[in-house]
């Protein structure tokens, strides 16, 4: 039997064809419609965990506050973002880490902002506390942003501990650029 084209196929020709501007004008109202349900249903799920957020930071219990956050921590949303970012404001180090934590997970525009603007407001807190600066530094890292590498490399080789200089490196390193490379390559140089 003779081998048929796949243009002279009535269903693949049909389907192939160019579709009828009214009918292309369609498809795209019914995508934006999708979109917008789709949109509305996200910031929802964003607003409802914003929500329980903020009543769990207001518990007690250190544990129910870092619970709080931890159940949030796959909703990546701005709304959701900013009520996390609140929590490094609290006085437990646990909800602090926990919360720096969480952002490094979102990998977010507004999540990298909060974390670089922690470690430059509590430099001070950070050189008296290893274990946090090391968290902080590796949730920069997970960002994956060539903007952070010049943050993170900034007199990183100076830090007085071996685990802040290492985490600080490898967080750079973890952003696989070239620009990464130049920096670290040119912090060791500076540092010799």
């Amino acid at each position: 039997s003779p081998r048929r084209s796949i243009a002279f196929d009535p269903a693949v020709a049909a389907a192939a064809a160019p579709m009828a501007p009214s009918t292309q004008e369609e498809g795209k109202k019914k995508d934006r419609a999708e979109d917008e349900g789709q949109r509305a249903k996200r910031d929802a799920e964003a607003k409802a965990a914003a929500e329980a957020i903020r009543k769990g930071l207001s518990a007690q219990e250190v544990n129910a506050r870092r619970a709080a956050l931890l159940e949030s921590s796959e909703i990546v949303h701005p709304t959701v973002i900013a009520e996390v970012a609140k929590a490094l404001g609290d006085e437990s180090v646990e909800v602090r880490r926990t919360a720096i934590e969480v952002l490094g997970l979102m990998r977010h525009g507004d999540a990298r902002k909060a974390l670089e603007g922690y470690a430059r407001k509590e430099k001070r807190a950070l050189a008296k506390d290893v274990e946090t600066s090391v968290a902080l530094y590796r949730s920069i890292g997970r960002q994956r942003s060539a903007s952070s590498v010049k943050a993170l490399l900034k007199r990183a080789l100076e830090e007085e501990s071996y685990e802040v200089r290492r985490a600080r490196v490898w967080a750079a390193a973890y952003q696989r650029s070239p620009e990464a490379l130049e920096g670290i390559l040119y912090a060791m140089k500076k540092s010799d």
